[in-house]
């Protein structure tokens, strides 16, 4: 990844259409594709930037990047919607990739502060743009959450009357599939967080180290709580999945 040509807006890394399609191994089309199909899980100003009219020329004008004259629309692409697309794409390449952006790529934050009004004030109004991108998305999905919330609450309230004593591995499964009910994820979301808990945790990239081990094993698919495993680390996953059904502790 040392080869990309870092590029930042809103004062992030982001990556260019052509960026990610050249670092998935494949190309930029069917990265568009994937985008149209899947629009609905896309929010911008958290997943993209679609940038066009006064903030194209902006950017066009502050980064040297060789765009079309006729160029009237530009996406650009934060952490999470590399992790969107590599989802999309579901290769061995694509999630070895991804890990690495997050790693040698998106990991770098800038500190580079805006030197003008002008910038401050593009800033803010770009802020508010999200803003309202993001309040729009949650009064959209406002009625489809409380039924989600309803039904989470049921099946979290007959798991609590559940005899849940059982190895480490089920009972790891059963705190995440409980901790995404709760919040109203999906289960995959759910497996994220976890993840990304773990890591702060124990200061360490466990689905990287799970694609290693793979790769070193010749194994084609393992689950992350079959890894946590064989790799002995259960103990430390459960306390972790333990804190993560106790908001309060997650940070302690």
């Amino acid at each position: 990844m040392n080869n990309l040509t870092p590029i930042e807006y809103q004062s992030q890394r982001i990556l260019t259409t052509q960026q990610i399609a050249e670092s998935y191994g494949t190309d930029t089309q069917i990265i568009v594709n994937n985008f149209n199909r899947n629009k609905e899980r896309y929010v911008e100003g958290k997943h993209f930037y679609c940038l066009e009219g006064e903030s194209l020329r902006e950017f066009r004008a502050k980064n040297q990047i060789d765009l079309p004259l006729n160029l009237n629309k530009f996406y650009l692409w934060t952490e999470k919607g590399a992790w969107l697309h590599a989802k999309s794409l579901g290769t061995d390449k694509a999630w070895n990739a991804y890990e690495m952006l997050v790693d040698e790529y998106y990991a770098i934050k800038s500190s580079q502060l805006p030197l003008t009004i002008e910038d401050m004030i593009i800033m803010q109004a770009n802020s508010v743009k999200e803003l309202k991108a993001k309040v729009d998305h949650i009064e959209i999905n406002a009625e489809f959450a409380k039924e989600q919330a309803v039904t989470a609450h049921q099946r979290i309230d007959a798991m609590d009357n559940t005899d849940l004593i059982g190895d480490m591995r089920q009972r790891l499964v059963i705190k995440d599939r409980r901790y995404a009910e709760r919040n109203g994820l999906t289960y995959d979301a759910g497996w994220r967080d976890f993840r990304q808990y773990f890591n702060t945790a124990f200061h360490t990239n466990i689905g990287l180290k799970r694609t290693y081990y793979m790769r070193d094993k010749g194994i084609k698919k393992m689950t992350l709580p079959e890894y946590l495993a064989v790799t002995e680390q259960l103990p430390d996953a459960l306390r972790v999945a333990e804190k993560m059904l106790k908001p309060s502790q997650i940070y302690s």
